[in-house]
């Protein structure tokens, strides 16, 4: 009979653990799920501003408005970057995209030199991007944004009276695009 009793509270234990168990793996889903679908509106709403907001501004000649949204956006993204997992490939593609608009905003306002940092973030983040992922599905727009963003800073070392150092831009710009060209 003592025999029996231990048995039943092994077994009435164990039965209340998995219960525990199974509500811990069930909010932990939730939890997850939540992340994601918070994460995928996120990007939507960037998205939203960095491309039709973009547009509108653009129309009206206000594309400068979007210079105070970079600082935002950096700050998502790199929210992201430093989580545990890296940052996976899409979401660099649509970081740079963001940062590339940032920065076309941030040149357009006068702000050379913060349109220069910006292009180089982009470039330096689609830089060890493809090094983790040379032939990756989206290496080769990857490396087309990334003679995109060398070519812009190109432009801007010339815009900022360094023709030595454009000239030296958009050399390696040609040379990457060159090298696109040749696949």
């Amino acid at each position: 009979e003592q025999f029996l009793r231990a048995v039943l509270g092994f077994v009435i234990g164990g039965l209340f653990a998995v219960r525990r168990i199974v509500s811990e793996r069930d909010r932990a889903e939730l939890q997850r799920t939540l992340a994601v679908t918070r994460k995928a509106a996120a990007e939507k709403l960037v998205d939203f501003m960095l491309s039709d907001l973009r547009r509108r501004l653009t129309a009206i000649g206000r594309a400068d408005l979007l210079t105070g949204m970079g600082t935002e956006v950096r700050r998502y993204y790199d929210q992201l970057a430093s989580s545990p997992e890296r940052m996976p490939e899409e979401d660099v593609d649509r970081m740079a995209a963001a940062l590339a608009i940032i920065a076309l905003s941030e040149g357009q306002a006068g702000g050379l030199d913060a349109a220069l940092a910006t292009w180089s973030e982009a470039k330096d983040h689609l830089a060890r991007s493809l090094t983790r992922s040379p032939k990756g599905p989206s290496a080769f727009s990857r490396r087309r944004s990334l003679a995109r963003a060398e070519l812009e800073l190109g432009y801007l070392s010339q815009q900022r009276g360094k023709l030595e150092e454009a000239g030296d831009k958009y050399r390696e710009a040609l040379r990457q695009l060159g090298e696109l060209l040749g696949e």
